[in-house]
């Protein structure tokens, strides 16, 4: 048995409520995820990930879940990335990379 798709009702489906509902649960759950893995010096960084929904994916045609990192963008980027680790450091300092939202993918791989 065949079953023909209806491009317009699968555009449909993908900008529907329920599509946007559960990106935005999806990425609210990630980031919830990532404040929580984020190292904490002053609480400032995991307060500034955020989780919501847009309109994206390559064509623009449905609705997406994104997590965003704000805060400091310096700061944000030495601790996801690492930082005094790299040719051209002037080593007064060193933080690993945090790979934050690569666990944070890991974790969320049965959703």
């Amino acid at each position: 048995m065949e079953i023909e798709l209806n491009p317009g009702l699968i555009g449909e489906v993908l900008l529907g409520d329920e599509i946007r509902d559960a990106c935005g649960a999806i990425a609210n759950v990630a980031a919830g995820l990532a404040q929580a893995q984020v190292p904490k010096r002053t609480g400032a960084l995991a307060g500034s990930i955020h989780g919501h929904t847009e309109i994206g994916g390559m064509k623009n045609d449905r609705w997406i879940g994104v997590v965003s990192m704000g805060g400091d963008a310096y700061y944000a980027a030495s601790v996801e990335y690492g930082a005094g680790n790299h040719p051209g450091s002037t080593g007064r300092h060193h933080n690993p990379p945090a790979h934050v939202f690569d666990r944070v993918l890991e974790e969320l791989d049965g959703l």
